[in-house]
């Protein structure tokens, strides 16, 4: 494997950014799969309502 290879190799496992995770989050939870989990799990709902202000990065 050459230099380069390597190089793209690092590349792809590099993390996203937060603003592409928080895009992906709000995609999920505007989708029907998770509209559906909430309305067979209200004990799920409840704790993601209440967790949702939570600092989770320091």
């Amino acid at each position: 494997m050459d230099n380069t290879q390597n190089e793209s190799a690092v590349a792809n496992l590099m993390m996203a950014t937060e603003d592409h995770y928080r895009q992906k989050a709000a995609c999920y939870k505007s989708s029907a799969e998770y509209k559906k989990m909430l309305r067979l799990y209200p004990v799920l709902q409840k704790s993601i309502g209440t967790c949702s202000d939570e600092k989770l990065v320091a």
